[in-house]
């Protein structure tokens, strides 16, 4: 057994040497180091959202058709806009390509989301026939100059969405900012920390399967590819078969080798993200743990590939080649077989059956009976 676990600990020193092994854990270090800084913070809904538009042109129309009427709220926002931002607003007619037209909203979106910011933003007398809610008059009654800019931005949004009920969708109270180190990133996101975990946990899902899965697996295949070939050169060759071990035992020790340099890169990568997720964002997902086996196993089979063409080509590039015409082969079957369930499966499997009466109806995966 010692002669095995020595050449284990000699491909090892080999990435040592060579300075792959720290390569690997440096960029994975650099990695988890520019991930850490991001975070969240609680706030309020205070910017409004390209969803929060009902009729984006009957609202813009609005605003034009009052921009003669400073008293009420549709020509007193008109007022405040950029001239820049009015004459664009005045050129846009009902032919107008899409393109431009989402232009000119995401430009309408900046200017109104810039006047919340201001503290004179809000005119009692413009607003006197406008009904504000609960939480608008609460903050009114705290005083506007006694609010912090945060609360007055909140005030400016809740004030202006009861100006435009018919216009605008009102806004729930908390929301989301995302941070980087303490500087925030965008808008707030008028979400629950809830919904920020449900989302986080499908955003986790697609890293790990698509990034960590098909990349991960991709560049464990190439740093290892040349494990073997190494191995298999005369003079290594000659050295290790001249001691007493066996050549499928060598060749496994190998193998075993190559995924333990590997079980070690994931294990640092997939932890660092679980702890700075767990840390950062409060999702401590046990699931993501166990990606690391899964994923060391998934590269087990696609090193078998690889090391089956280095025993026989005995080049690493050969290898890799092989390694992706067999992922190749295994996408194409899966992509094959979904196609298939979605077709023509799931059109005839059970998914439910409803009592009618004195008869049985029953549904389909697709809905049909």
């Amino acid at each position: 057994m010692r002669p095995y676990l020595a050449v284990i600990r000699d491909s090892f020193r080999e990435a040592f040497a060579t300075r792959v092994l720290w390569i690997m854990l440096i960029l994975i270090g650099v990695l988890l180091g520019l991930l850490a800084p991001l975070g969240f913070e609680r706030a309020l809904a205070v910017s409004l959202q390209f969803n929060d538009f009902q009729n984006p042109q009957a609202f813009l129309k609005e605003l034009r058709d009052n921009r003669n009427s400073s008293e009420t709220p549709a020509g007193y926002v008109w007022s405040r806009l950029s001239d820049g931002f009015k004459e664009e607003v005045n050129d846009v007619k009902p032919d107008t390509d899409r393109r431009r037209r989402m232009g000119v909203l995401g430009r309408a979106r900046n200017e109104i989301n810039r006047l919340f910011s201001e503290p004179d933003f809000y005119n009692k007398e413009v607003w006197a026939d406008v009904r504000l809610g609960s939480e608008a008059n609460d903050l009114l009654d705290q005083g506007l100059t006694s609010l912090s800019e945060e609360e007055r931005r909140r005030f400016n949004r809740l004030a202006f969405e009861a100006a435009f009920p018919s216009h605008i969708e009102a806004s729930g109270r908390d929301a989301i900012q995302f941070v980087y180190l303490w500087y925030p990133i965008g808008d707030e996101l008028p979400i629950q920390e809830t919904q920020l975990h449900q989302i986080g946990e499908q955003v986790l899902s697609f890293l790990v399967s698509r990034l960590v899965g098909n990349i991960g697996v991709f560049i464990a295949l190439l740093v290892t590819a040349s494990i073997v070939p190494q191995m298999l050169d005369s003079g290594a060759i000659d050295l290790l078969l001249s001691k007493p071990v066996s050549r499928p035992l060598l060749f496994l020790s190998k193998f075993f080798g190559g995924c333990t340099f590997i079980f070690l890169n994931a294990t640092f990568l997939i932890a660092g993200l679980w702890a700075i997720v767990g840390w950062r964002f409060g999702i401590w997902s046990d699931g993501l743990l166990w990606t690391i086996p899964v994923f060391v196993f998934v590269f087990a089979i696609y090193y078998s590939v690889s090391t089956l063409a280095a025993v026989i080509w005995r080049n690493a590039v050969v290898s890799i080649v092989v390694s992706i015409l067999f992922w190749a082969v295994c996408f194409t079957v899966g992509l094959a077989k979904s196609s298939l369930d979605n077709w023509f499966l799931d059109a005839r499997r059970t998914a439910n059956i409803i009592p009618a009466g004195e008869t049985l109806i029953r549904l389909t995966q697709t809905g049909s009976g």
